[in-house]
């Protein structure tokens, strides 16, 4: 690296020098700025100069680095004060502090007013998804069943900027721009790095298995033919050559095929493993800048990982997540809360909690921030798919029925309702309007909102532990089919749709609630129950200040609700003006930084005059030895005295170089007006210019006067050595006769005339020998010396004239400042100024006595160093502190400007940034709330629930066997997982009762409902409630409605599938579909083989039907099943076990009192027998 390249980024980071790590470090930026600005503007950068190349990169690394020093400092800022707020929140009034944590990790019902990171998240990514709302509800075609794979091409073709005439994909495209983008700068606030490419169109996904499959050349040849090779650029300009973009493409895919090996060095640890940043994710370069559309199209048909959908869900989820983190826990989240973790367990030993039961919190919440963070990854990705595949499969033969035991919902809907006081009619009435066909707008406003968005996406989580369309990114075929099969089933039997009417209809009164009370209360206004319950489910006063400010949307029936978008739309001067502490505290930060640069001037200023002692004794030292010369008169000890002198007067300097230095940051310290600073910096730089000019002027004046005695004195003795020669030689210099007249002045021009003149003359002389022509030719030499002279007496009178014009326009600028200035900014320039030219002057001589001090050819410099070794020692060493000392000084005061600067020229922005971080924080803490409160009312499995349910990794047989086992318990779970822990959060025993006996008596009767309705609609009478000579049967209805409505309803579903009308046994339930499986498989294979060899029948025909029409997708949707069994399985059935069905259903009628309205054949039906319900 050039040292003129050093000094200018040095020069530019406000440092004296660069290290030598820092000069190798600093270099590579350089080179891959100048490939960056290289391929910017190929051509402009072409016709620079290598110099100007190095210049520009120079100039635009020293701004990068500048801007990321800011950065980090700025993340570390923000990692303490985010370390700081999570460890006081540790401090718990009904909590240990390890349970604090739990809770900031995954949602939980006990009202503890902790907000979660996966609640934020699942927020942050509702708020992004509702603003695709036309993507997702136009990418589907025909029925909703197949992707519309020609808008898909379209929006892709805009985002390459490739216009197609379509005006809703170029809508849709502009919009996922926009998100992406805001999701993007989002991230990079809170400290993420992902830079922004100008030719970046949509995310890239690759394939690794098909990428490996193709081979390394037929890969290589395959991204060639579909890069713009434009985008490769060198240093200096030139384009990469064919065989570079190979060898480029080879190491890609190297990289690809390896997932990453290739690149790791031995003994350092990967990227993302341990305690990684989060910050630094999705901020990797990229390789493969595709020609256009069509070529990104063709690469990801033929290596891509993912579907189009699951692309951009993929990446809104994953980003969501990634912003969760570092809003919430830092850059650093694993290692934020490992601290966390450390601090939590120290503060529960200290209050006395049993070390198990916090090892224990703490084990569950490390297992479900693993999950969250993606740190649960498959181990295999075959068995992963497998397990999806076999789930999925569950989902679409098991669950067609599921729509009415969700009607179990409307008790915890209600009971939610009735806990924030809005009315339950209006849900169900917000319900039913969701279900209208006619009202698909009020549909899209809510998912626009952030509203039901999975079920938007036809995905649902609630009834399966995976989400229906999360096939890892590598599906196989497999997965994928039966995953979009199980997505259809439970979209054609409506479930998707009750549930996100369900959900709408509830989250619509909690927003509509707070956009009508947010318009005439203020928070103190509110009553006590709304605001305690505020505060319990994740709203605090600062949020209802700003939903304050925020203009509700008003639906199409008028009721105004709170949301998102409401709080994005709030301009930045009503937010900031309203939150006054928020701008304190942006200032009281800047203030802080400013103070502490004070602060460590002042220790400096201390420390400076501490060593004045050290100062005044080496002076005294110097002192003594000036004696020892006092009567020495000979030439080398008066050199000697002076080399002492000259220590002696750096000293000096240096007192009061630190003085003024002192003075400085004192009077810098009164100063609080940033215009005011302004002009006493100002008034310093320009003393210190004065006194340049000063000492310069003096140097002139004596160097003029030396310049006159010169030429005078040469002048004189040319004209006596002229006339002594003969009359004929002295002719030949008359022409010269003006030139050595002793005041005469002359032109620059006329002087280069005569030094012409002189040099022709000299060069006729040069082959002559003779003596008059010597001493002629001497003569000239003479004459052309005064030339000289007095070109320098020139150039010095000029010199004088310019400080003299220099003086003259500062006093001009000095008037106009007066005039033009308030009085304080005045005197604190005329302050400036004045320690300026002390300054000036005190670092001009330490910089002239150096130069004295260190002259290597002065033999009383090395005399007094080998006499007065030590003292010259510690003169030289409280030098060098003191240059130090200065750089310090220097350094601080370069970025108290650049505060000061920032303060000044930057509030605006810092603002605008405060405002949208607000706007950011408020709107996912108010999305996390609905999401919450929503979990309450309509009970799906969430983070907490699932990892609760999960033994063993993903990918592993212990682990895919556990969820096949666990499949369809999610619901149940979460049930008392949630509803449980809300109950017990309640205040004494009374309020558990209290809150918990509505619950179930509703939960019961409408668990009743489902039971009646399930018998009618498998074309059954409805099942007795009360007979009054059979007290048995009460009890019998009542368990099965307390089973269907308290919690556990799809058992009540399960135990019907198929046309086994009896029911299965228990363990049907308790192992789940895959024990399930297994029994019946081993009963279809080995218990029938015993029994063959046994000499039993076998009923092998009817135990194989039962199985494979278990398996068949949708044969028990609720709508369908009873004329499907009657019309085509009843027939088959009976044609495969001839009377078999007839048994089971006199056992049915027998043991469970069941008969049937709708009897064998198609036309063999009566109305339901609704008489006796009740006998």
């Amino acid at each position: 690296m050039k040292e003129q390249c050093k000094q200018a980024v040095a020069k530019a980071l406000g440092k004296q020098s660069l290290s030598a790590q820092e000069a190798t470090d600093i270099e590579a930026r350089i080179n891959e700025t100048m490939l960056n600005m290289a391929r910017k503007d190929r051509d402009n950068w072409r016709n620079l100069s290598d110099a100007e190349k190095l210049t520009e990169a120079s100039k635009q690394v020293a701004i990068d680095i500048q801007e990321q020093l800011k950065r980090k400092h700025k993340i570390a800022a923000q990692d303490i004060l985010k370390q700081s707020q999570n460890i006081a929140a540790l401090d718990h009034g009904k909590l240990s502090s390890m349970e604090v944590i739990d809770r900031m990790v995954a949602a939980h019902g006990d009202m503890s007013g902790i907000q979660s990171i996966d609640s934020k998240a699942r927020g942050i990514a509702a708020i992004y998804r509702g603003d695709l709302v036309d993507f997702y509800t136009n990418i589907k075609g025909g029925l909703g069943i197949f992707t519309d794979q020609e808008l898909v091409q379209k929006i892709v073709r805009e985002r390459f900027g490739e216009s197609t005439g379509d005006a809703l994909a170029k809508k849709i495209s502009d919009k996922m721009g926009d998100v992406f983008e805001t999701m993007r700068d989002r991230f990079n606030r809170n400290g993420g790095d992902i830079g922004k490419l100008d030719n970046w169109g949509l995310p890239q996904t690759h394939n690794l298995e098909k990428i490996a499959k193709a081979g390394k050349e037929a890969w290589v040849n395959k991204a060639e033919s579909l890069i713009d090779p434009r985008q490769y650029v060198h240093e200096n300009g030139d384009y990469y050559s064919q065989q570079e973009i190979r060898s480029l493409l080879e190491y890609t895919y190297d990289t690809l095929s390896s997932d990453g090996a290739n690149k790791i060095e031995v003994g350092r640890q990967a990227t993302g493993g341990g305690t990684s940043k989060v910050t630094n994710r999705h901020g990797e370069s990229r390789v493969l800048h595709f020609k256009d559309a069509e070529s990104w199209l063709e690469y990801q048909s033929e290596f891509g990982g993912m579907q189009f959908v699951d692309l951009v869900e993929a990446h809104i989820n994953g980003l969501s997540k990634d912003i969760a983190m570092v809003e919430n826990l830092g850059s650093n989240p694993k290692t934020a809360l490992k601290i966390l973790m450390d601090a939590a367990a120290k503060k529960d030993w200290e209050k006395g909690i049993e070390e198990n039961q916090t090892k224990s919190s703490r084990k569950r919440a490390q297992v479900m921030f693993d999950e969250f963070s993606g740190g649960n990854s498959p181990q295999s990705q075959v068995l992963a798919n497998l397990g999806l595949a076999y789930r999925s499969m569950n989902v679409a033969s098991m669950l067609g029925g599921t729509t009415i035991a969700s009607l179990a919902d409307q008790a915890t809907i209600a009971k939610n309702a009735s806990v924030h006081n809005v009315s339950y009619r209006k849900a169900f009435g917000g319900l039913i309007e969701q279900l209208n066909p006619a009202n698909k707008a009020d549909r899209e406003l809510a998912h626009s909102l952030g509203l039901a968005t999975e079920e938007m996406l036809g995905s649902i989580a609630r009834w399966s532990d995976d989400g229906l369309t999360s096939t890892y990114g590598k599906s196989e075929k497999l997965a994928r089919i039966s995953s979009g099969v199980a997505t259809q089933v439970m979209r054609v039997s409506f479930l998707n749709a009750l549930t996100s009417a369900s959900k709408v209809g509830f989250t619509k009164l909690l927003m509509e609630k707070y956009g009508r009370l947010s318009r005439s209360k203020a928070w103190n206004d509110l009553d006590v129950q709304d605001r305690e319950l505020l505060s319990n489910t994740g709203l605090d006063e600062r949020a209802w200040q700003v939903f304050q400010l925020a203009e509700p949307v008003v639906d199409r029936k008028g009721n105004q609700l709170m949301s998102a978008r409401s709080i994005y739309e709030i301009p930045d001067d009503k937010l900031l003006a309203a939150m006054d502490k928020d701008v304190n505290q942006l200032v009281s930060g800047i203030n802080d930084q400013i103070k502490e640069l004070n602060d460590r001037n002042a220790l400096d200023d201390q420390r400076i005059l501490n060593r004045e002692q050290k100062l005044d004794d080496v002076k005294r030292s110097l002192s003594q030895r000036l004696l020892d010369y006092a009567n020495r008169k000979d030439l080398q000890a008066q050199a000697e005295k002076q080399a002492l002198q000259d220590r002696m007067d750096l000293l000096d300097a240096q007192k009061e170089a630190a003085a003024a230095q002192a003075d400085m940051n004192a009077y810098i310290r009164t100063i609080e007006n940033q215009e005011d600073l302004k002009g006493f910096i100002d008034g310093i730089t320009q003393g210190k210019t004065i006194d340049n000019l000063t000492d310069k002027a003096k140097k002139l004046g004596r160097t003029l006067e030396s310049l006159n005695n010169r030429v005078e004195l040469k002048a004189t003795k040319l004209n006596e050595k002229i006339k002594g020669f003969e009359k004929e030689i002295q002719g030949k210099f008359s022409d010269f006769n003006d030139l050595l007249g002793k005041r005469q002045k002359f032109s620059k021009e006329k002087l280069a005339v005569y030094e012409d003149k002189l040099s022709e003359r000299l060069n006729r002389y040069a082959t002559r020998r003779d003596v008059k022509a010597q001493r002629e030719f001497e003569a000239l030499n003479e004459l052309k010396e005064l030339v000289g002279l007095k070109q320098q007496q020139l150039e010095t009178d000029f010199e004088i004239k310019k400080a003299v014009e220099q003086t003259r326009i500062k006093g001009k600028t000095d008037k106009k400042i007066d005039s033009s200035v308030a009085r304080n900014t005045r005197r604190n320039y005329k302050s400036g100024e004045d320690l300026g030219r002390r300054l000036g002057n005190a670092e001009r001589r330490m910089t002239e006595m150096r130069a004295k001090m260190r002259a290597a050819d002065s033999s009383a410099n090395k005399s007094i160093n080998q006499k007065f070794k030590d003292l010259d020692k510690r003169v030289n060493a409280l030098d060098d502190e003191f240059v130090e000392y200065q750089a310090k000084v220097a350094e601080r005061q370069a970025k108290r400007q650049y505060v000061m600067d920032k303060l000044a020229n930057s509030i605006d922005g810092e603002k605008k940034l405060l405002a949208q971080k607000i706007r950011d924080e408020v709107a996912s803490q108010l999305q996390a709330h609905l999401l919450d409160e929503q979990g309450m009312a309509v009970i799906e499995a969430g983070l907490r629930e699932r990892t609760w349910m999960t033994v063993g990794a993903k990918g592993t047989i212990t682990g895919e066997v556990f969820k096949g086992l666990m499949q369809f318990k999610s619901f149940s779970a979460s049930f008392l997982m949630r509803q449980g822990s809300r109950t017990m959060a309640q205040e004494g025993l009374k309020g558990k009762v209290a809150y918990a006996i509505p619950l179930v008596v509703s939960m019961t009767l409408l668990g009743g409902l489902v039971v009646q309705l399930r018998e009618i609609l498998n074309g059954n009478d409805p099942q007795t409630i009360y007979d009054s000579n059979d007290p048995k049967k009460a009890t019998s209805f009542f368990m099965r409605s307390l089973v269907a409505g308290g919690g556990l309803p799809v058992l009540g579903d399960i135990l019907v599938a198929g046309t086994d009308t009896s029911g299965r046994d228990a363990n049907s339930f308790v192992s789940g579909p895959l024990g399930s499986d297994f029994t019946s498989l081993l009963g279809l294979t080995v218990g029938n083989l015993t029994q063959y060899n046994e000499g039993k029948d076998t009923n092998f025909g009817n135990e194989a039907f039962k199985f494979v029409k278990g398996k068949i997708p949708a044969q028990n949707l609720w709508y369908t099943k009873a004329a499907i069994n009657r019309m085509f399985f009843d027939e088959v059935q009976d044609t495969i076990a001839p009377g078999y069905r007839e048994k089971a259903l006199r056992k049915a009628e027998r043991q469970q009192d069941r008969e049937r309205y709708w009897g064998d054949d198609v036309t063999d039906i009566r109305a339901p027998d609704f008489e006796r319900v009740v006998q």
